[in-house]
């Protein structure tokens, strides 16, 4: 199974391959011109070719509306040639999926202009965390948490979110920067996949078009097959 992620500034890709993985990260913000190749240089270490692939993963959002098309625009194409099934994966889950077999807590990302996407988790319900997230004003997470007893931890993601990490401290949300890694993005497809998880190339849909949906009503944003 190959998996692609341009959801943020650092762009990963994971291939898994006889039980074990192998991953490579996109830097600078140069997606579109690394991704191909960079795959391409993935399979021939691996020694796999596309048509050999049982499925390909992508991350599909909250996250970089440009990076988010690109990489969801190459799978899908990918997927129609080799008729691949489609795992979505959900940038917020991705990013704390480390964190969800030992605590509950709220994962943040920036989404511009002083609003983040946020979502809570429980420990161990990985299913649950894909459930729903929220369009938030940034100003508004500390009233978000007060509805918990305890204040639970908050991560955010590192890369490209130092701004979101400072305002969040000035308003009194003491957050933990997290970063992305390719064994949290292997084992979160991995075992979403295993779950049964995949979803036919046409049902795969960026998430940012459910987030534009949704912001000007204050709405829960489902995340139905899509995550």
């Amino acid at each position: 199974m190959l998996v692609v992620d341009t959801s943020s500034t650092i762009g990963q890709l994971v291939l898994w391959s006889k039980g074990a993985y192998i991953g490579h990260r996109l830097e600078g913000m140069r997606h579109g011109e690394q991704l191909l190749d960079s795959m391409r240089n993935l399979l021939r270490r691996a020694g796999i070719e596309l048509k050999q692939l049982d499925a390909i993963a992508v991350v599909n959002g909250p996250g970089s509306l440009t990076g988010i098309r690109l990489s969801c625009a190459v799978v899908q194409a990918l997927a129609w040639t080799y008729n691949l099934p489609v795992v979505p994966l959900n940038s917020l889950l991705m990013l704390g999926w480390h964190k969800l077999c030992t605590t509950d807590g709220v994962l943040l990302m920036d989404a511009r202009m002083e609003h983040v996407y946020i979502t809570s988790f429980c420990r161990g319900n990985w299913q649950g965390t894909e459930i729903a997230a929220r369009h938030m004003p940034l100003n508004m997470v500390q009233t978000f948490l007060r509805r918990y007893s305890e204040q639970p931890k908050s991560f955010v993601n590192y890369y490209g979110n130092q701004d979101t990490l400072a305002r969040l401290h000035e308003t009194g949300v003491s957050a933990e920067a997290v970063r992305p890694s390719l064994s949290s993005l292997a084992e979160y497809a991995m075992v979403k996949w295993c779950a049964g998880g995949s979803i036919p190339v046409a049902s795969l849909e960026p998430n940012y078009l459910a987030l534009w949906a949704a912001q000007g009503h204050g709405q829960a944003i489902k995340h139905d097959h899509s995550s």
